[in-house]
């Protein structure tokens, strides 16, 4: 549980591997953290709308009620540039990696289009605030106390209603942000903190280890070709995906023009996901329906579809070479390769498909033991002469190394 807490703080919180890229990395991690200190804001101004005299300057003490008022200004006003840059690279940049896959490029704009709203009716209502009612902790709100400059003199007939129209505003913003989001590609805002934690992608476990296949007992299939087959944090990645295409841009494959893209993968998967869900569940299960959006008649969708083949190609997923570049770069710790190898095991141990290629690999592990065509016997044939001793000797002598070599099949077998 120790690396898992870390895991959720250092790269959840503290946005680690978000930070790795120098220009949109700190604009996404500002409006993060931004998120997170202006949640308290937030709900001040949900309670005050079912108890209208609620303040937080009721309950807290003074020294702690002045922070908050600070730091309510200073992220509202740092959460506001960041997205107007970012509005500026998403329609006018227009980064490569922010495009293709049939990326909801849209849905992003609109979002940041709804925060930047927030903030400007956050910092809206508290100017008014000021002209309304001036108090001595205005001193802890300079933006607001400087936006309310122009403002001074003001009738409180006049002002009064402009400030309830701001205050509303900003509250239907939040009630409607909240209930757009699960139609939304940015549910990754409340899924990606359990998904950080929940992941063994930098721990804890050996990382990169695939699981053991059982091939003694019989099972219906050994790998997967649709999202029933995968686990649950298979499903989870889908729904955690910020769309960034972090992981398509490190991937070797995709760029060398292979048929490629990590974040496709995932992408496919929360596709069919929610196409399968009215099978999977019923039509009348509320839990059935629609969370994310869908494209047009994925509803309707015809029977017979499933994630291999009819989202995932055969080439995608064996142009991959099972590098974990992705996984490295997922700022929200989701398992790329995880699902591709489950499919790939899918065509090989359930389908029998599998490039040519691959044929005298397999029929000399089916004949040898090995990938190449030597019995496994001769092994260890290369350090005949050179006094090296294996691991079985040095156990048959009761000792231990202190470093071992791990030779592997091509430096066994290749004299070169």
């Amino acid at each position: 549980m120790g690396r898992r807490f870390w895991n959720l703080v250092v790269i959840g919180i503290l946005q680690r591997k978000i930070l790795r890229d120098p220009v949109a990395g700190p604009l996404h991690a500002t409006v993060f953290w931004g998120f997170i200190v202006l949640t308290a804001g937030s709900l001040e101004v949900l309670v005050q709308g079912v108890f209208p005299s609620f303040s937080y300057e009721r309950l807290l003490p003074l020294e702690l009620y002045v922070v908050f008022l600070l730091s309510q200004e200073v992220f509202a006003a740092a959460v506001l540039a960041a997205v107007v840059v970012l509005l500026w690279r998403r329609l006018v940049v227009r980064p490569a990696r922010l495009q293709g896959d049939k990326v909801h490029g849209g849905d992003a704009i609109l979002v940041l289009s709804l925060i930047a709203a927030l903030m400007v009716t956050l910092l809206g209502t508290s100017a008014l605030d000021h002209v309304l009612a001036p108090r001595a902790a205005a001193a802890f709100q300079p933006l607001s106390r400087l936006l309310a400059l122009p403002l001074a003199g003001m009738d409180a007939e006049v002002g009064r209603p402009i400030r309830d129209f701001f205050w509303w505003s900003h509250a239907l913003l939040i009630l409607g942000f909240l209930n757009y989001l699960p139609y939304s590609k940015h549910l990754h805002i409340i899924v990606s903190l359990p998904n950080t934690f929940l992941s063994n992608t930098s721990g804890p476990g050996p990382l990169g280890a695939m699981p053991k296949l059982d091939l003694e007992g019989e099972r219906d299939h050994y790998g997967a070709s649709d999202v029933v087959h995968l686990t649950w944090k298979n499903l989870l990645d889908g729904y955690a995906c910020t769309e960034c295409g972090r992981c398509t841009a490190a991937c070797p494959a995709a760029l060398t023009g292979k048929p490629l893209s990590p974040r496709k993968i995932v992408m496919s998967v929360r596709q069919r996901l929610l196409e399968a869900a009215p099978a999977l569940l019923g039509p009348d299960d509320p839990c059935a329906l629609p969370l994310l959006g869908s494209d047009s008649g994925v509803a309707n969708a015809p029977k017979g579809r499933r994630l291999l083949d009819s989202y995932i190609s055969e080439e995608e997923l064996w142009a991959c070479t099972s590098c974990r570049a992705c996984v490295y770069e997922c700022p929200v710790s989701i398992d790329q390769l995880d699902v591709i190898n489950a499919l790939r095991q899918g065509l090989v141990l359930d389908e029998a498909r599998f490039p040519e290629e691959v044929i005298p690999t397999f029929e000399s592990l089916e004949s040898h033991g090995t990938p190449w065509p030597f019995p496994a016997s001769e092994r260890g044939r290369w350090a005949e002469g050179l006094g090296v001793p294996t691991v079985a000797e040095l156990a048959a002598r009761g000792e231990r190394p202190e470093i071992l070599f791990w030779v592997g099949c091509m430096g066994s077998f290749d004299e070169r």
